[in-house]
């Protein structure tokens, strides 16, 4: 049914929109307060509308922008509050005209507060939907609790008030994601990278992943991974001095601690920000980068000179820990961790090596994880120019093929400068932004002062060193780049010194045997083999069992195997990595068999599945995931390789 239009005598279009009071207007503020489906922001907003009712003019309405002084809020805010009101009807537009009509109405709206037995009922289903969620999700995050708990996990760091750091080793990725925005399998980009002499090179890096290569947003959240990383062994620095342990490259990440650290909001009704944080971490876990360029080798006995890819990875390992157990759909997938609360993280060795046991650690301004993912790579790159100099000048278009090099010089444009005014709603007085009257927009991240010239199209950029270095919380300005000292390292580096010598202690006491999947342990009259596929629980009766006979800690003899493990290969089939999971299928199938006389160690069954070319189709199946189920042929093909050698002589 069409609504009348209403004429208006008093106002003009220079007055703004407004809010129209019908006569019959009775709503009071308790009339919202059951629905939980509205955020408090929301709540505050609706209860202003129905107080300026006594207010309102000889014509019932109020100006909307006359509402930003009771809420203490901007005019964009209050839009934006606005808009989500409409969205869920309770605000909706009436039909106007101004009695004169040469007065134009443009883009003002009349705006009527309404609530019908129709939008009531709906409200309060969505209020209904909302707390089921919300409970749910808090019952889910009680049962991790209890699981981290009963798992034997230790106190988790306080993350809203951890240090942002990164460690000080090469970190390459800052200049391979993708920027926001950009949903893709396929990502490929240039970067620079300088050798031990200062010499800069350029290489070229291919980024894929299954779900979206990651972003510089995503990149975000790994900075928050590193630091918690860093706290929560920090936190059980006191165990790893009295036990003589060192800390073990597997973290456990709370989503909720991801978002405490980029200061996101914790009562997450809808469950979105937590589900953002899980695509994230599938993200990141998802994306390889093949990183290429040119290299000089030598192979037996000669120089080579050419180019070469190198596979990167952010994680070694990332995984949902909860005790849901997978399961697999209809369509061939496996539902597994969707609701997940924490996640077990392994990072490169190198990486976790140097973010624990390096002296001093990168720091960083408390708030650089809660701005806009530009600000954040503006930031970044400001503070690697500015290292060594105290200024510099940039085009935009060079900083544009840097940061954002898919889209048009003026769509960067104005992306760049509404990223960079919202800085001023953070509230830190070392954020600020202004378009001047010259026509210059002038801005401060953090000590990185910086003028852009829109019409010539340059920026420059000069550091307040003294400022720079105090947001990172240095009080010293002896520094050019802001480092922190690093506690843990205090602790470790001692330990790890130990290690290393019991290590090898561990490695001359035993005769090693290298292939290319596994390793063979010849010491007084046993033989061990070893590979990545054999199981922790073998792996571990090993340990003790050779630390017992050669008289060393069995820390050190794990050490050692760990070591030895890392220079391995994994198996693949056209490129794709056989996982341990897929391994046991295998294995659990040969198994099946109830064949007394199959050699079921994981070094023979790799050798078997390397020779016969016939098993590669099918095992690539079970890799990508299409077949979690092996054919009978593919474990009779694979059998016959596996047989005794005593069975093979009685058969021939």
């Amino acid at each position: 049914m069409n609504q009348e239009t209403i004429t208006f005598y008093n106002r003009t279009a220079k007055d703004g929109s407004f809010i129209y009071f019908p006569n019959d207007f009775s709503l009071k503020v308790s009339d919202f307060d059951c629905f939980s489906c509205l955020s408090k922001a929301q709540q505050d907003t609706l209860n202003a509308i129905i107080s300026v009712w006594e207010i309102k003019d000889t014509e019932s309405t109020y100006n909307v922008e006359s509402l930003c002084s009771i809420l203490d809020i901007n005019k964009p805010t209050l839009n934006k509050r606005i808009r989500s009101l409409e969205s869920f009807g309770i605000l909706e537009h009436v039909p106007f005209k101004f009695d004169d009509a040469n007065k134009l109405i443009g883009r003002v709206k009349c705006i009527q507060l309404i609530l019908n037995p129709k939008l009531r009922l709906e409200l309060t289903q969505r209020s209904t939907e909302r707390t089921t969620n919300y409970a749910h999700r808090r019952s889910n995050a009680m049962l991790i609790q209890r699981e981290y708990s009963n798992q034997g996990f230790r106190e988790r760091p306080e993350a809203a008030h951890i240090p942002i750091v990164r460690q000080r080793s090469t970190f390459p990725f800052d200049q391979l994601v993708a920027p926001v925005g950009i949903h893709t399998t396929k990502w490929a980009t240039e970067f620079y990278v300088n050798d031990e002499k200062g010499n800069s090179h350029k290489l070229v890096a291919q980024a894929k992943s299954h779900s979206h290569v990651c972003t510089d947003d995503e990149l975000m959240t790994v900075y928050s991974l590193l630091s918690l990383t860093l706290a929560y062994h920090t936190k059980q620095q006191e165990y790893y001095s009295r036990t003589g342990k060192v800390p073990e490259n597997l973290t456990p990440i709370y989503v909720d601690d991801v978002l405490a650290i980029r200061k996101r909001h914790l009562r997450d009704f809808s469950g979105q920000l937590r589900q953002a944080v899980r695509d994230q971490l599938n993200s990141i876990r998802d994306t390889t980068f093949d990183v290429i360029g040119l290299q000089e080798l030598e192979l037996t006995g000669v120089q080579l000179s050419g180019y070469l890819s190198r596979e990167l990875k952010i994680f070694k390992q990332c995984s949902p820990f909860t005790p849901v157990a997978p399961e697999i759909l209809e369509n061939n997938q496996v539902n597994f961790g969707d609701s997940a609360m924490l996640y077990l993280i392994e990072w490169p060795d190198e990486l976790f090596n140097s973010l624990i046991t390096d002296e001093s650690s990168f720091a960083f301004p408390p708030n650089l994880l809660t701005v806009q993912p530009l600000i954040f790579m503006l930031f970044l790159r400001f503070r690697i120019k500015l290292r060594d100099q105290n200024s510099y000048i940039e085009t935009l278009a060079n900083l544009k093929s840097a940061l954002m090099r898919t889209s048009e010089m003026s769509q960067f444009k104005e992306t760049l400068k509404n990223q960079i005014i919202k800085v001023n709603a953070l509230n830190d007085p070392h954020l600020s932004a202004s378009l001047e009257d010259d026509g210059f927009f002038n801005f401060n991240l953090w000590g990185y002062h910086g003028i852009i010239d829109f019409e010539c199209n340059e920026i420059q950029i000069t550091i307040n060193l003294e400022e720079a270095l105090a947001c990172c919380g240095i009080k010293s300005a002896n520094q050019k780049t802001p480092t922190i000292a690093n506690p843990l390292a205090q602790a470790v580096s001692p330990l790890l010194k130990v290690n290393r010598t019991l290590s090898k202690a561990v490695g001359a006491k035993l005769n090693v045997e290298r292939f290319k999947y596994h390793f063979k342990l010849n010491f007084e009259d046993d033989e061990i083999f070893i590979s990545h596929y054999t199981s922790s629980e073998k792996r571990t009766k090993y340990c003790k069992y050779i630390a017992h006979s050669i008289g060393l800690p069995i820390p050190s003899v794990e050490d050692f195997i760990t070591g030895e493990l890392e220079n391995l290969s994994t198996f693949k089939v056209e490129g794709q990595v056989l996982q341990r999971n897929h391994f046991n299928i295998i294995y659990k199938a040969l198994l099946s068999t109830s064949n007394p006389h199959l050699d079921l160690s994981s070094h023979n069954i790799l050798r078997e599945l390397s020779r016969r070319s016939s098993l590669k189709p099918e095992l690539l199946t079970l890799i990508e995931g299409e077949t979690y189920q092996l054919t009978d042929t593919f474990i009779n093909k694979l059998s016959q390789g596996l047989l005794t050698e005593e069975i093979l002589r009685i058969e021939t």
